[in-house]
This record gives structure tokens, sequence and C-alpha cells, in this order.
């Protein structure tokens, strides 16, 4: 079975205190911290660290299209996206914020330390849960009495493990 995937934003450009150097470093730190978690991390970071040395006449927003392009990929029925400290001061992280919320992807905010990664364990597609495909589009349609998911499971209708 494939880990879900654990898309982790944050800063990348030095700021605020913090070099592009500092900036990797903490995203590894918390990479790392979801992968002992059950996770399998992307971290743009990570990525393609140091390019806008290597790759001088590519526009930071190229990158950025790029990350959103890989954040569209991501399942919302299981994958998640975790918030690095500072999201919040990143043009680039608030954007990535915005299009995981658009796209129904559970999004954790950041955790004290980086051994604070919510586990992947027990996360898994509700059972009630139902795509209904018509000629000409698809429904997200739940099928629980009480409109609840279980414990430990998600749906994209709700979003958020019980």
């Amino acid at each position: 079975m494939t880990r879900p995937i654990l898309y982790i934003a944050g800063p990348y450009s030095a700021g605020h205190g913090r070099s592009v150097t500092d900036n990797i470093a903490v995203a590894r730190r918390y990479a790392v911290a979801a992968a002992k978690a059950g996770w399998m991390p992307f971290t743009p970071h990570l990525n393609t660290a140091g390019f806008e040395i290597d790759c001088p006449e590519i526009p930071h927003s190229a990158w950025l299209d790029g990350d959103l392009a890989i954040l569209d990929l991501l399942d919302p029925a299981v994958d998640a996206v975790l918030m690095l400290p500072g999201w919040d001061k990143s043009r680039g992280a608030t954007v990535e914020r915005q299009r995981a919320l658009v796209r129904g992807l559970e999004i954790f905010d950041p955790p004290a330390h980086s051994g604070c990664i919510p586990p992947a364990g027990g996360r898994g597609l509700c059972p009630h849960y139902r795509q209904v495909h018509y000629e000409t589009d698809s429904r997200d349609t739940c099928g629980s009495p009480g409109m609840q998911c279980p414990d430990e499971k998600t749906c994209p209708i709700r979003r958020r493990c019980r």
C-alpha cells in the first residue's frame, strides 16, 4: 500500500531573519518527522533546493506553478498539507494553502516542533463516501445515516479525520 502524501508548505526565500538555507533545513526536519509518522513527504524545498542559483533564468513564479501542479495531483481522501512555521509570511505558501483549501485537502497548521506530525496510520477513505458518475459530471455523496465518518476515516466531503 502506498503511503499517503504530506505536502510540506512553508517559506523558501530568505526573509524574517531566516536564510534560504535555514528554510530548507526547517523543511527537511519536518519531512523527516513526517516520514517517521508514516507519510510520504513531498517537500518542494528539497525538490528544487538551490535551483534559484543553478537556473537563474527561471522565475520564482515558474517554481511555484510547478509546485501547485503537484499539489493538484494529491488525493483529498488520503493526502494532506502541512504548513510550516512562518507560512503566513510567505506569498508562495499562502498560495499553496489557498489551493489546498479549494481542492478540499486536509491542512495541518504548524506544529510546535518537528516531532508533532499527525500520524498517517489509520487514515483512509470513509466507507460511506461515494462518487456518483453521471453522463456529464460526477458528484460526491455520503451514504452515512448520520452524515458522520467513522473514527480515523475521512472523505472529500468533510475533509477532516474524526
